[in-house]
This record gives C-alpha cells, structure tokens and sequence, in this order.
C-alpha cells in the first residue's frame, strides 16, 4: 500500500471497530475529509510492515493495546502517532501527581502480586478492612481491577492465577475497599471535557449518556491540574459514598469510550493532534 499523508490521519483497528459498533466511523472521518486507513493486529512477533502514511504525517492511531504498541513502532517517526504510553499510564507513575483527596483508592501501596497472595491477612489488617481492592499498577492491565474478601482470599487468589496466570513479580495496587455507587468516563483532550458517559451502577455494567454533575466538575479539575498524563486521555471518576473520586486515567488510543459523543471527541481530536503535530501545543507545555 503506497504511503498516504493528509491534514490529520488515523489508523484503526478493525477489530476494535467492529466489537465497539463503531464501523462508521472512518467513513464518517473520510467525509470530513481526512485519511483514514483500517488494519488488523499482526500476528506476535510479526516483522514489522511497511508505513501506512508518510513520516511527516500528523497521525492517530487507535486500537487495541498490542494494536497500538505495534503500529506505534511501525509509525515511530509521526506526532503524534499514538496518544498511549507504557509508563506514563501507570498508577505509580500519576496517581501521586494528583490531590490525594481526589483519588478512589487514597490509600494504597504498591507491592509484587507474590507478595500480596503470600501474605494476605497482613494486608487486610493494615488496611483494618475485611475487604481489599487489587489491580495491576499497568495501565496495560495483566488483569481486571477486582475486590477480594478476607474469607474468600484463597479462592479468588486461585480464580485468577486460573484465569490469567498473572506473574507473580507484576506490581499491584493494594487498597482498602470501598463502594463504589456509579462510575463515570470522561474523555480530556487538551485540558478540556470534551464528552462523557456512565457505564457503571453497582459493580453492573450500565451504558448511559448520563453523567453525574459532580463527576463532570471532579474530571474538569483534573483537565485543569497542572499535571497532565497526555494531550488526550480518559478519567474514569466514581460516586463512592455520595462523593465524586478518580478511579484511574487510561489512554485515549486504547480506551472505549462507552455512550460518549463519538464525533464530539473525534472533533477535538483532530484539533489537538493537529496543533501537537505543528508544535503550537506539547504535553510539557
């Protein structure tokens, strides 16, 4: 395939579009005008292909995350290729960036998994809470975020080793329980909410365009601090309590975005991966 170039380009992943509905949406992005290319996820250690665009391309990638990681390699020399990082979106690496106060899981340590299942009653007791709440500090998530109960340690312990072999040296996030009422993604592009979308009511997946105020006003704050994970990027924030607390931040490029504005957040995208492309914004700036 001949290289392509365009004011703004995205390359997706098919897949990804088929299992979110969202089939239409490179068409729609062509209307518009823009370059669009769609492609599926190479096999593991698939030797890299030829470039799909040109390297002066300003670029969008949006897939999966081995998706991405791939095409992120393949398209290394476009801005901004990919708004996604393995380091940037880990919990170690941005919750302290934030107001404690802000945060779900304020109180936590960051200790290897074999170290949680070895000792698990130590962890229960320093947190004084018959129920704790486990996830991977990756944002690459080697597992699904879950809460484990004092009596039921053992079997969930072994559930998961069943179900994803989680290594055991992998960093995990260790944090007292708490419930958690609704849950909320927010989408940020250049420090704005650009849309935003419920997908969560008490621990069941319920997709919704509604969003709470206070969750809104709490995502707004964190597109506000002075520290920001990326350009673009999702929050998650949760009612816990009757009060609005970030979850997590994840990557836009590999993120779903549930009943969001759709072309809401492709319009600002477009925007602010033009102006990073042309310098006239950067993520230090």
């Amino acid at each position: 395939m001949a290289a392509l170039t365009s004011k703004t380009c995205f390359l997706f992943d098919r897949a990804q579009l088929e299992k979110n509905d969202q089939l239409w949406l490179p068409e729609w992005l062509l209307k518009l005008g823009h370059q669009v290319a769609v492609a599926v996820k190479p096999a593991v250690n698939a030797i890299p292909s030829a470039p799909l665009f040109t390297p002066d391309a300003c670029l969008v990638i949006v897939g999966s995350i081995p998706f991405t990681r791939y095409f992120m390699r393949v398209h290394k020399g476009n801005t901004p290729g990919a708004y996604y990082d393995d380091e940037r979106f880990r919990c170690s690496q941005y919750m302290h960036q934030l107001p404690a106060e802000w945060l779900l899981n304020e109180q936590h340590v960051f200790v290897p998994y074999a170290q949680l299942i070895r000792r698990p009653e130590w962890f229960f007791d320093l947190f004084q809470s018959e129920t704790l709440f486990i996830r991977p500090d990756s944002g690459a998530k080697t597992f699904t975020g879950l809460p484990v109960k004092r009596d039921q340690a053992a079997q969930e312990f072994s559930a998961l080793r069943q179900l994803t072999n989680v290594p055991v040296e992998t960093l995990t996030l260790v944090s007292r329980g708490v419930l958690v009422e609704a849950e909320y993604r927010f989408v940020i592009v250049n420090r704005k909410v650009v849309a935003g979308s419920r997908y969560m009511v008490s621990g069941e997946i319920d997709i919704s365009t509604e969003v709470d105020s206070a969750c809104q006003t709490l995502a707004q704050q964190v597109a506000s601090h002075a520290y920001q994970v990326d350009i673009a990027y999702t929050c998650d924030v949760a009612i816990s309590n009757g009060v609005p607390k970030v979850v997590e931040l994840n990557a836009f490029s590999t993120s779903g975005l549930y009943a969001c504005d759709i072309k809401a957040v492709y319009h600002a995208i477009i925007e602010a991966a033009w102006l990073e492309h042309t310098l006239e914004i950067s993520l230090g700036g």
